[in-house]
C-alpha cells in the first residue's frame, strides 16, 4: 500500500464550500485503509470536537487543523479588497498547538474578521508553539508568487513563516488537480524547498467525498456565492479531483514526489492531540460581593423580566412590585461590572436597556444595562 495521509481536507464545516459529512468521510477513511485523518476547514474549528470523537471511536487518527486566512498586513487594517488574504494550513502537533490554533481561530473572529476571520503573522508567532504549517493551496503567499513566477517574493514568504514556525514544523506544499497554475508553481517549489532546506509534502485540498460529487459541490459553491451555474465569473472548482483520493492514486499523481508522500505519513505520526471527554471547560463568571455562585443565578432566576423591542433597541422590563434584575452600570472603560441589586422597583416599572459595550470583554460580550426612569 502506498504511503499517504490526508492533511488538507474540508467538511461540511467549511461552510457552504466543503461537501464532505463527517460520519461518511470517517467511514470512507476506514473502508480505505486510512490508518490517520486530518481536518482543515477554512477559517473554523467547529468540527474539531465531533471529528475527533468519531474518528476515535473508528480506531482512526484524527489530526486537528485549520486552514486559516491570513492578512497581508495587519489584522486590525480593515480596508481594502476582500481578496488581500492568504492562505494557511496549520495542524496541532500537540495539545498546546491546539490550544494555541484554538487562540488563533478565535482572535481571526474577534480581532480580524474582515469579510473572512483573519490572522496575522504577529499573532501567528505569538501562539506558533506545538503547530506544524503548510504552505497550502494557489491561494497560499508562497504559492500566489510562485503562479506568476516571481520567485524571489515566494522565497522571502516561505523564510518568514519557516521562521515563524520553525525549520522543521514548516513545509511547502504540492497539489496538483488538473490546473495549469499548479504546474508552475509545483515547478517552483522544488528549487524553492532546496534553497531554503525545507521539506515538501503532497495534499488534494479535499472539498467532496467522491470524484463523482463535484456537481453538487458546483451548486454548493453556487449557493455559498450567491451565483447561478452559468455564471462565467463566478468561483468553480476546475474539473473533479478535489475529492478523497487513495493512497494508490495520489502516488500515481506524484510519483516524482515520493518523499512528499512519505512526510505525509511522517507529519501524522507527529500530531498527537486527544480531547478529553467528561470535562467541561466553562469560563468563571465574576458575581457581585456578598453571592456565591449558585445564589447570583437563584437571584437572576427568581427575577422575572419582560423584553420588548423598542426603536431597534431591546429592554428588559423589571415586574412591578418584584425585585430588579442585577444592575450592570457602565464603568469608563466601557464594560459593564455587576453590583448589588436596586432596592424594590415602585409600581412605576424601571427599564433597563441593553446594549453592547465598546470594550472587550475576556468573559465573553459585556452587556451594559442603563437605567431608564420613567
Amino acid at each position: 500500500m502506498a504511503e499517504f495521509t490526508h492533511l488538507h481536507l474540508h467538511t461540511e464545516f467549511s461552510l457552504l464550500d466543503g461537501a464532505c459529512r463527517i460520519d461518511e468521510l470517517l467511514d470512507e477513511a476506514v473502508k480505505l485503509k486510512m490508518p490517520a485523518l486530518a481536518v482543515t476547514e477554512h477559517g473554523n474549528m467547529f468540527s474539531s470536537v465531533v471529528f475527533h470523537d468519531h474518528a476515535r471511536e473508528r480506531g482512526l487518527k484524527p489530526i486537528l487543523g485549520c486552514e486559516v486566512y491570513v492578512a497581508q498586513g495587519s489584522r486590525f487594517e480593515k480596508s481594502g479588497p476582500q481578496t488581500e488574504t492568504n492562505h494557511l494550513v496549520l495542524l496541532a502537533e500537540t495539545n498546546e498547538g491546539y490550544k494555541n490554533l484554538i487562540k488563533l481561530v478565535s482572535a481571526g473572529y474577534t480581532e480580524g474578521f474582515y469579510y473572512r476571520p483573519r490572522i496575522d503573522k504577529e499573532l501567528l508567532a505569538q501562539h506558533s508553539a506545538g503547530l506544524i504549517g503548510l504552505s497550502s493551496c494557489l491561494k497560499g503567499e508562497v504559492a500566489s508568487a510562485l503562479k506568476v513566477e516571481q520567485a524571489r517574493p515566494a522565497l522571502e514568504a516561505a523564510a518568514r513563516l519557516r521562521d515563524i514556525l520553525g525549520k522543521n514544523n514548516f513545509f511547502l506544499e504540492m497539489q496538483y488537480q488538473g490546473i495549469d497554475e499548479q504546474k508552475v508553481v509545483n515547478r517552483g517549489i522544488v528549487p524553492l524547498a532546496r534553497e531554503l532546506e525545507l521539506p515538501l509534502v503532497a495534499t488534494n485540498d479535499v472539498h467532496y467525498l467522491r470524484q463523482g460529487d463535484y456537481q453538487p459541490h458546483d451548486i454548493l459553491l453556487c449557493i455559498g456565492t450567491g451565483k447561478t451555474v452559468n455564471d462565467a465569473q463566478r468561483l468553480r472548482y476546475t474539473g473533479d479531483q478535489f475529492f478523497l483520493k487513495t493512497p494508490e492514486q495520489m502516488a500515481a499523481v506524484f510519483k516524482d514526489h515520493s518523499e512528499a508522500l512519505r512526510n505525509t505519513m511522517l507529519i501524522a505520526e507527529r500530531c498527537n492531540v486527544t480531547i478529553p471527554k467528561g470535562q467541561n471547560h466553562l469560563p468563571s463568571f465574576g458575581v457581585p460581593d456578598g453571592f456565591t455562585l449558585d445564589e447570583y443565578f437563584e437571584l437572576e432566576e427568581k427575577t422575572p423580566l419582560r423584553h420588548e423591542f423598542i426603536n431597534g433597541a431591546v429592554f428588559a422590563m423589571a415586574a412591578e412590585d418584584e425585585p430588579a434584575a442585577a444592575y450592570r452600570a457602565p464603568t469608563a472603560a466601557g464594560i459593564a461590572r455587576p453590583q448589588r441589586p436596586p432596592p424594590l422597583c415602585s409600581r412605576t416599572a424601571r427599564m433597563y436597556e441593553i446594549r453592547v459595550a465598546p470594550a472587550a470583554s475576556v468573559q465573553g460580550l459585556s452587556l451594559v444595562l442603563a437605567r431608564v426612569e420613567q
